[in-house]
């Protein structure tokens, strides 16, 4: 199995992963409503220099374009409850890259304002970022 590029990226960034004791891409919200509970999985997720929010999500098995639009409902859902995301980093293979980077531009339009995005390979490499 490949080395993750995640520490590397990690680094680069200058990101703190992000404590959490039941992992650091969890992230739990209640419905005011009912009282019950949502969570929402990242692969990871870390604390930038300037104290915001970096989730990370690795799509290494091929894009899946249902599985990102989840995540990016999640970024808008988080973003509405006060969390402050500063961008969201996707992890793909670089056979993926432009694939990810005209979905995420599409959602962008559609659905935006969303946070800075940026694409790495999964050999720790800085594909491109949108916007």
């Amino acid at each position: 199995m490949a080395r993750s590029a995640l520490p590397h990226i990690f680094s680069v960034l200058r990101i703190t992963r992000r404590t959490h004791p039941q992992g650091s891409g969890n992230f739990t919200y209640t419905n005011p409503g009912s009282k019950s509970l949502r969570t929402f999985v990242w692969d990871d997720a870390g604390i930038d220099e300037r104290g915001y929010l970096v989730l990370v999500e690795e799509e290494l098995t091929g894009l899946v374009p249902l599985h990102v639009e989840g995540h990016i409902a999640r970024v808008k859902v988080m973003m509405a409850r006060g969390e402050s995301v500063g961008r969201v980093v996707w992890v793909v293979r670089e056979s993926d890259f432009q694939k990810m980077i005209d979905l995420l531009r599409f959602y962008n339009v559609n659905l935006g304002p969303l946070p800075a995005m940026e694409i790495w390979s999964d050999s720790g490499v800085r594909l491109g970022s949108m916007p």
